[in-house]
């Protein structure tokens, strides 16, 4: 993979993600009112649907982490907490590359690592409708802050062709 190719893929994975999160956007718009309905399976249905959103969007930017620790760290948090090892990672300065992720978006995603885990490992009746509007809220803020650290990291490790400023090879 050629230097700048590296910044592509990362910009494509946050566009990707932006896409994802407008379609979030949209879904809870449309099943808001779902959530506080009386039919247990209106609420089912849009818990289900915005909590599978929800947990996509956290993967997809936990790809992108990965993407910098397997490529720039060389460097795969591994074992039974992994995943928030990884998002600790991001939030480190190295010798090879900025800090990625800052203290807040942190904070936010960690909470969205933990909603993930939940999403995943429950039955769909176990996703508590009313919790879903701060999730999705939380979700909201954490991919702007995402872009945001995105564009400062990206200013800080790659020169204006895309290339890392500090010579890694990728």
């Amino acid at each position: 993979m050629s230097n700048n190719v590296f910044g592509i893929l990362l910009a494509d994975l946050i566009a990707d993600i932006n896409k994802e999160t407008a379609l979030l956007r949209e879904v809870f718009i449309r099943e808001k009112s779902a959530l506080t309905a009386i039919d247990p399976i209106d609420k089912l249905i849009a818990s289900s649907s915005l909590g599978s959103i929800i947990a996509k969007i956290y993967t997809k930017s936990e790809d992108v982490f990965l993407k910098i620790a397997k490529k720039i760290d060389e460097d795969v948090p591994s074992g039974e907490n992994w995943h928030s090892d990884l998002l600790r990672q991001m939030k480190i300065e190295t010798n090879d590359r900025p800090q990625f992720l800052s203290d807040d978006a942190f904070l936010l995603f960690d909470e969205l690592r933990r909603f993930r885990h939940v999403e995943r490992n429950s039955y769909a009746s176990d996703i508590a409708a009313e919790k879903i509007p701060e999730k999705v809220e939380i979700t909201l803020n954490s991919i702007v802050l995402l872009n945001r650290d995105f564009q400062e990291f990206s200013s800080l490790f790659f020169d204006q062709t895309g290339k890392p400023k500090q010579g890694i090879k990728l």
